[in-house]
Formats: structure tokens, sequence, C-alpha cells
């Protein structure tokens, strides 16, 4: 959206829905703003349960200036402030290694969970091959699998998914673009659990497994040519495969099935809750919103003499 699009227009909002329409489902836009054009520009996702805000992309309008730097970190702020009144538990954002953002982010109170490492191959049609998974898995599997998740995925990790086995049932019963499948050893012990998340234009493979288990490469190479035999019958398409710093394993399994390294990504969390205690000092599942021990950039940054918009 150029930058002329929407000078003149009062407010701003107008011209900014306008240049959004339609909006995906569970993403939001936010704009920071001067009397006449948007400055900076915020998209955001929610997670199904509603808890959890995802800091989709960020961008500017028009030049760089020295005070580009200001604009996106007011935006962010006012984000998280945003975020802390509708009642979210955590923010996150996924943000490049090497990108001066991260230190904006950090400064509002975001903690490093995990880096990242983004594969990433051209899948071909490659004919017959392995069977290929299901589509979904039977309710023992699904259970062996969220124990699997439990017992490899570190404990940082978990929280930041923030899952319960309700909401892991949830996600692995009702109809959506995943595909799932397990591997086993000899033993019958789950070993690898393996998903395929489709797009418009590309996959997403993501992998847990157990790393003490034996013949672990025999079976997490297996679970990987699953998944590239699901995704080659579909034609010519690009698939992206995320590897947590935990999962050295994965990493030099897709080097070898001829995967490329494009970038490394921090994720990061801001959470906006915290656990409280009742009295008697038995701990209770309850939060309190804006803790005095989350001494956060937003909740201590205030600027009275701002006179631009955030929309």
């Amino acid at each position: 959206m150029p930058e002329t699009s929407v000078r003149g227009f009062s407010p701003v909002v107008f011209a900014l829905k306008s240049s959004l329409y339609p909006m995906r489902k569970h993403y939001r836009a936010f704009a920071y703003t001067a009397p006449t054009h948007i400055r900076s520009i915020c998209y955001t996702r929610t997670t199904q349960n509603e808890d959890t805000l995802h800091l989709v992309a960020l961008g500017e309008f028009g030049n760089y200036s020295p005070k580009t730097e200001i604009y996106r970190e007011k935006l962010l702020s006012s984000v998280c402030a945003w975020a802390v009144r509708e009642g979210k538990q955590k923010v996150v954002a996924k943000v490049a290694e090497d990108d001066p953002l991260v230190e904006v982010l950090v400064s509002l109170g975001f903690t490093r969970v995990t880096e990242e490492k983004v594969f990433s191959r051209e899948i071909f049609n490659a004919g017959s091959g392995p069977a290929t998974p299901e589509t979904s898995l039977a309710e023992q599997d699904l259970w062996d699998a969220w124990r699997l998740y439990n017992h490899t995925e570190p404990a940082t990790i978990r929280r930041a998914d923030g899952l319960t086995p309700s909401m892991w049932k949830r996600n692995h019963t009702e109809k959506t673009q995943r595909k799932e499948w397990i591997v086993r050893n000899p033993e019958g012990n789950l070993a690898v659990y393996g998903s395929l998340k489709s797009g418009k234009r590309n996959y997403i493979l993501n992998f847990f497994y157990d790393p003490d288990i034996p013949e672990l490469e025999q079976s997490l190479r297996l679970a990987l040519n699953l998944g590239i035999n699901k995704i080659s019958q579909i034609g010519h398409v690009q698939v992206y495969c995320t590897v947590r710093e935990h999962q050295d394993e994965l990493e030099c399994l897709l080097n070898d099935e001829g995967f490329s390294l494009l970038h490394n990504q921090l994720r990061l969390v801001l959470y906006t809750t915290a656990f409280v205690k009742s009295k008697d000092n038995q701990t209770v599942p309850s939060v309190e919103t804006n803790p005095a021990a989350l001494q956060t950039g937003f909740f201590q940054k205030k600027d009275t003499t701002q006179k631009d918009a955030i929309i």
C-alpha cells in the first residue's frame, strides 16, 4: 500500500481497513499514525482459544528516517498494552536472530524461549514411495503423542505453547489442514511424531521425538520420508521445516536429505499474567492481569506528549 494512498483520508483508519479488506479470521492490524498518514503497521494473529497474540509482521510506510525505530517501538508497546487489556496471557514473536527488533522486544519485556532454524527444500512429484501417512491419528496414538511431547519438549517451550490435554485433543481431532503420522520403534514405543500443515503455496513440516530411543536415526528418517512422500503426490511445491535448538539429530538429517538453511530466528514471548497464591499458601490456577511482578517496558513507559494516534 503506497504512502500516497492513505494521505488526506480522515480518519486514517478508513484507508487502512479499506486496503486490508478482507482480513483473514483471527487476524488484526494495528497502525501508528501521524495526523495525515500511517507511519508503521503491525499484523497480528490470535490463537483459536484466544489467549495468545502472535506478532505476524511489522512494516513501515514512506522512506526510512531516524524516527522509524521510535515509531516501531511505540507501536509494539501499544499492541502489547492492548493484549493486556484484552486478557491475552502471552504475546509471541519470531524474529531473525540479527534483527535490531530483538533489542526492542527485549526492552518491552519479551524473553527468549528458543532458537529456531528454518530449512527449505523444493519437492517434486516423485511417483511411488513409502506408504503415505494417515491424515488423523487413532485416539491411543493421539495420547501417546501428547505424552511424547511432554516428555521431550523443554519446559520453556511447553510453557510458551500453553497446551493443555483438552486443547491438544481439540487441535488434533477437529478438521484442519494438518496431516499427522507417527513412527514406533520395534518395542512398540512411540519414537517420532510428524505433522504437515498446508498453506496456499507452501507446506510446513514439524517433528518432535525421543532422542534417547535406540535406532533414532532410522525412525526419524522414516518419519521424514513419510512426510516428503505425502507432499510429492501434490506436485512441485516448497516445503519448510523448523528445527529447535535441542533437535540436533533432525538438523543433520535435513542436511542429508537436501534441505538448505534459510535463516535463524529467535522465538520470544512476553507473559502478561502470573500465577498467584491464595492466603493459605496453596498454589491456585488463577492469574492476574498486569501483575506487579512483571516489570515490562510497556507497563512502565508513558508518553504524555505523544500527539500521534494508535488505531
